[in-house]
This record gives C-alpha cells, sequence and structure tokens, in this order.
C-alpha cells in the first residue's frame, strides 16, 4: 500500500510540475486514486477573512485538491465582499456562508466559527477533518505532504 500511496504521490507532483490545467491534474489523480483504490480523507477549511481578497485566492489555490474544501466567512463589514468573490471565482469547492459583522476579541468571532461549522455539518460529504485558518496563514507544506501527515 505504501508503494501504491508514494507513485500516487510522485504522479501527483509530476502533475503539478508539468503545467498541466488544474481540471486535467484532478481527472488525472481521480483516475489513478481509483485504480489503486486509496480512499481519499476529505478536509473541510473554515476560513475567517477581512482583507487581502487576492492573498485569500493564492492561499485556496496553494490548498487546492479533490479532498479539499473551503467554507468561507467575509466580515460584513468589509465593503469590498465581491473583490473576495471574484478573485476566487476560478476556484473549486468553495462556499461563501452568509456574513455577520465581527469584532476581534469578541464572541463575533464564534458566532461565524459557528456558521462556517454549520456549513460543514450540512454538506452532502462527511469530512474527516476540520482545519481553520484564517485568510491570512499561507502553508509551508505541499498538498501531498499535508494529506500525508492527515
Amino acid at each position: 500500500m505504501k508503494q501504491k500511496i508514494d507513485l500516487l504521490i510522485s504522479l501527483v507532483i509530476i502533475t503539478e510540475t508539468k503545467r498541466f490545467s488544474y481540471h486535467s491534474r484532478m481527472n488525472i489523480i481521480s483516475c489513478i486514486s481509483n485504480f489503486i483504490k486509496i480512499e481519499m480523507k476529505y478536509h473541510a477549511f473554515i476560513i475567517p477573512a477581512n482583507k487581502q481578497p487576492n492573498l485569500l485566492a493564492r492561499i485556496i489555490r496553494i490548498l487546492q485538491a479533490p479532498n479539499h474544501y473551503f467554507f468561507i466567512h467575509i466580515d460584513e463589514k468589509v465593503t469590498n465582499y465581491e473583490m473576495f468573490v471574484s478573485s476566487c471565482r476560478q476556484l473549486h469547492n468553495i462556499k461563501f456562508v452568509r456574513r455577520i459583522p465581527v469584532y476581534w476579541g469578541t464572541i463575533s468571532q464564534v458566532y461565524a466559527t459557528l456558521i462556517m461549522l454549520n456549513e460543514v455539518i450540512k454538506h452532502e460529504l462527511h469530512f474527516d477533518y476540520i482545519h481553520q485558518i484564517s485568510g491570512q496563514d499561507y502553508p509551508l507544506r505541499r498538498n501531498d505532504q499535508f494529506d500525508a501527515f492527515f
């Protein structure tokens, strides 16, 4: 089994370095994982954000994988909400959740988190892991390393 996983990781790295389109990479990875019968673990990322829409899109782009889903809360006080939506338009497995005003260090942060968690629970998939990161937390590991760890 370890050899099969190593093969899948190698092929994922090759597809990423050869500049395949997103859809081509996802099709290749899906076909290979189905062929070698690797069970994917599903990850939900809940992300509260309130600034830098392009950075948020970059973070999601780096973390994107067929088994990664993103639930994003944009602070209701943010006036450029459409910039967040448009910067993530080309990305996959994203849901923007109901917005509320969030004030740092108050219970409103917990309410925003609960809104995102509620959307995770209502989703048709059963998620194996839920990760909370901010809209400014840049990943330090590649997706294959991330998935291998979990």
